[in-house]
């Protein structure tokens, strides 16, 4: 039989009349089918603001709240209900009651005290053969005294005295003895009918969504409990999955995404690495590429994420919670596990369909399909799920559940738009699946506009009706854009003048800076989190290189996959624009606290070309020396400048070209100096209109955005990418032409790359008083200029005494540059005046020159003109021989 526990309010007036009503409440807490205890109920009333709150429940079935409603026409004390009992108020007065016993001392007796709320503030038994009770009152508002012996209940309202936070004092007296003790503060419950209460229940490691309801009478409530515990373990184990998955930062990532663009290349010869050739788009054909396994190890650990997020998502949907959430679209911690839970499984389809096209669509772990669905079907199914948990989740960074390393309302509506955009973009798409293959959710053909002819069974188009999805896209981006929780563009740098005298001034820099001080960027909306000492591949993939050691260097090794095309560098930036030096590195670290002058000649390190500055070890304060690729530094995964950036795109698709400018202005006048907006922002915005503002805001994502490897997504989807791959390939071959026949080469906005440099190891600590350059204000200064750049400004004491770097008295730790951007002719008078003040000759364009072919030639170097470029991997061996028969390579590749 179920236990009951009763819970009474009693109040009671010994002058003037109580009108009252009872309301009994059986709420009950189950975990499946199951009964199970619960450790609290709070009953809040919304009408009025007030609280009761029943805390340290017996293990019962089912708790019976019996709750009156009051009107009190006195508030002032009254006497014992004597019906039941022996005792009777000796002394009652504001703060103070005296009770005596009349008849005989009782065994067994219990004291409880209640606040107005029924909240229990006190409770103990009575010391045996007491006959007095002195009660301390000193709190505003009502109690209630219960004295409970055997089948006898007396109660007795009383009132505190005129004082706050201050203890209960509960005294007995029998013979000689008296026993203090203290309670809790109160608060005050009321209510009537037609109120309306939201009841909540608590047990530890659990959670029921609470219930809203009006007071109208008695009802029977049963909450459904989940084990928090348990599903928030499994969505820490799938969030430690992505971060290890080699989908967004090694891996698929590394290898085919932040060196594929006009922006971004790879450092080493082409034929030295296989992952060259998906890279630049399979030379020699798809089918003699028999690496098809390539993409194995973050296809399964992506379909382990996904398996590990449906299990949280099938657990909540199975419970009557779920449909409650539906019901009040109200954010809640365990509303948000499950939003979360929803946004991993559609982040990690949204990069596999990416780099594999048609995929698995597993969203249950119970009947799994083996089958492939098409990218079209997979995109509109997660983007529907997303928009059913937007509501359920909070913004980024508003409270402890919304952290920004974790995905939020915000990192949601950014997915939906970076979806819409996918989904409304170009891709290359199979022939060989059927006419129906490709279909929308409602399982209705979907109709293209292609873009060149077919190859290799594969065709390069986008639906008909891709506008649908710019629609949605401008919804959401716009959401977040406009309510962004704690996430904004950054745009100004509060650090001014440095302490020794450097200059800052560069926004955009600045929430690099925030990430290298292992801090999230004001400017994120999500960052996929790292630990020091445990892993990152920032700075050593994609950072400023470093020719340091694995471990106690200065800075330790950074590989440097993450590389820029020369003509990107000269030819594209404005020489003006503050986001060059920021994002291009021309000088590296050695590993011994000196700087030095990067080369063109292919490999890895101090060596392969310019790099990614973003992110540099020597911007850490400290720099961690104990290992390589251990720095913790986070990945940016979403940030702002790229959601307005985007949102300037759907906008000028669509036709807003005012809202676009006003979207595209937002980033872009933070990348020049004030006295230049006029022209380099206003002008050059107000410049563009049609086709010309779309490629504008293109652009303007590869400068804000290059070495995060967006770029090439950016001209896939856009149905550019061809265009880019002609272009980029025409201005590699006219700049090697120009250094080859004439020693140097001027682009359209100026600037001029020439076979050789001079350097100059120079002591920038002393000259300057600092060795880690900043923003470049005086371009005069081969030290300075360009900016962005040096050495960490006390390496000698990292790690502590007789750790660090050891100069020997040399403290030439920066190198000073001259005629990186203007022709020094070799011999002339100028070159031998820079030789005589200890200047060298370096080679720098002559390197491309010699490289040719890796600079050129290899350049995308399987695309064929007016095909259907083949930028996806192949599905791997295994998945392919245990379906049956019911998943086969496209694009040509073989199947085993």
């Amino acid at each position: 039989m179920k236990t009951k526990i009763i819970l009474n309010l009693i109040l009671l007036c010994c002058v003037y009349s109580i009108s009252a009503k009872d309301i009994i409440y059986n709420i009950s807490g189950s975990e499946g089918i199951n009964k199970t205890s619960l450790d609290s109920i709070r009953i809040e009333n919304l009408s009025n603001s007030s609280m009761l709150v029943f805390n340290d429940l017996p293990i019962r079935d089912e708790y019976l709240i019996n709750l009156t409603e009051q009107k009190l026409d006195f508030n002032t004390g009254g006497n014992f209900n004597n019906a039941h009992g022996y005792w009777k108020t000796e002394v009652i007065m504001p703060g103070y009651v005296g009770l005596t016993n009349y008849m005989y001392p009782e065994e067994n007796t219990t004291l409880t005290i209640y606040n107005i709320g029924g909240r229990r503030v006190f409770e103990e038994s009575v010391p045996e053969y007491v006959y007095k009770i002195n009660l301390s009152l000193p709190n505003y508002g009502f109690y209630i005294v219960d004295l409970h012996t055997g089948q006898r209940n007396c109660s007795l309202k009383a009132i505190g005295g005129f004082q706050r936070y201050n203890p209960i004092k509960v005294s007995y007296v029998a013979g000689n003895n008296s026993v203090e003790n203290k309670s809790v503060r109160t608060n005050d419950f009321s209510f009537s009918i037609e109120d309306t209460f939201k009841i909540t229940v608590f047990k530890n490691g659990y959670s029921a969504e609470p219930k809203i309801m009006e007071v109208v009478g008695d009802q029977v409530l049963e909450f459904s409990l989940i084990n928090l515990t348990w599903t928030q373990e499994v969505l820490n184990d799938a969030y430690e999955a992505w971060r290890d998955s080699r989908i967004h930062s090694g891996g698929l990532f590394y290898e085919l995404s932040v060196c594929s663009s006009d922006a971004e290349r790879h450092p080493e010869k082409y034929l030295d690495q296989p992952r060259h050739v998906p890279e630049n788009l399979y030379y020699g054909g798809t089918s003699a590429f028999t690496d098809i396994d390539f993409g194995a190890v973050p296809w399964d650990r992506g379909y382990d994420i996904i398996t590990y997020c449906n299990g949280i998502i099938s657990a909540f949907e199975s419970s009557d919670i779920y449909q409650d959430w539906m019901k009040s679209k109200m954010p809640c911690q365990y509303a948000n596990i499950y939003g979360q839970a929803v946004a991993l499984r559609a982040t990690v389809y949204y990069e596999l369909t990416r780099y594999f096209g048609d995929i698995i669509n597993k969203v249950s772990n119970v009947d799994v399909d083996s089958f492939l669905s098409s990218r079209d079907f997979i995109w509109e199914y997660h983007i529907k799920e997303l928009e059913k948990v937007v509501p359920l989740m909070y913004r980024a960074g508003v409270n402890e559940q919304a952290v920004k390393t974790v995905m939020s309302r915000s990192y949601v509506e950014g997915l939906i738009g970076r979806m819409c955009l996918l989904a409304g973009g170009y891709s290359t798409r199979r022939t060989d699946l059927g006419i129906h293959f490709y279909h929308d959710l409602e399982g209705i053909d979907i109709s293209f506009e292609q873009i060149g002819d077919e190859n290799s069974g594969a065709v390069y188009n986008r639906r008909t009706d891709y506008k649908k999805f710019y629609e949605k896209a401008r919804i959401y981006l716009t959401n977040l854009v406009e309510n962004s929780g704690t996430a904004e563009l950054i745009n100004a740098d509060p650090r001014g003048t440095g302490i020794n005298g450097e200059q800052f001034g560069n926004p955009f820099q600045y929430k690099f800076q925030q990430m290298l001080d292992l801090n999230i960027s004001t400017e994120s909306v999500y960052e996929i989190p790292e630990i020091q000492g445990v892993y990152s591949e920032r700075p050593y993939a994609f950072g400023r290189p470093s020719g340091g050691g694995g471990s106690n260097s200065f800075p330790c090794k950074s590989y440097g996959q993450s590389r820029m095309h020369p003509t990107f560098y000269y030819g594209d930036f404005d020489p003006f624009d503050m986001r060059r030096d920021v994002t291009v590195a021309v000088t590296a670290s050695i590993g011994n606290g000196r700087e030095v002058l990067l080369g063109f000649d292919p490999g890895n390190k101090t060596h392969g070309g310019l790099a990614n500055n973003k992110w540099d070890e020597n911007r850490m304060s400290p720099p961690y020396i104990y290992r390589q690729k251990a720095s913790g530094v986070n990945n940016n995964y979403l940030h702002m400048s790229d959601v307005i950036l985007m949102l300037a795109e759907v906008k000028a698709v669509l036709g807003d070209e005012a809202g676009a400018k006003t979207e595209w202005k937002k980033v872009r006048s933070r990348a020049f100096s004030e006295d230049m907006q006029a022209e380099k922002v206003d002008g050059y915005i107000n410049s563009k209109s049609g086709e010309a503002l779309l490629d504008a805001i293109l652009d303007e994502r590869k400068f804000e955005l290059a070495g995060e490897g967006i770029r090439k997504w950016d001209m896939i989807r856009n149905g550019k990418f061809p265009q880019m791959i002609e272009s980029l390939k025409a201005k590699l071959e006219a700049m090697i032409d120009g250094l080859e026949s004439d020693g140097y080469y001027t682009f359209e906005n100026g600037n001029t790359i020439s076979n050789y440099v001079w350097t100059k190891e120079v002591d920038a600590g002393s000259e300057l008083g600092y060795r880690l350059t900043s923003q470049c204000t005086d371009y005069s200064n081969p030290i300075l200029f360009p900016g962005w750049r040096g050495q960490y400004n006390e390496w000698e004491n990292v790690g502590g005494s007789g750790i660090g770097a050891n100069y020997n008295g040399d403290y030439g730790t920066n190198t000073a540059i001259k005629g990186l951007f203007n022709h020094i002719e070799p011999g002339s008078e100028e070159a031998q005046t820079l030789e005589a003040s200890g200047y060298e000759m370096q080679k720098w364009g002559e390197w491309l020159v010699e490289y040719r072919e890796e600079y050129s030639t290899y350049v995308f170097r399987g695309y064929q003109e007016g095909k259907a470029p083949i930028y996806l991997i192949p599905l791997n061996a295994q998945t392919i021989s245990t379906s049956g028969g019911k998943i086969t390579n496209g694009y040509g590749f073989p199947q085993q």
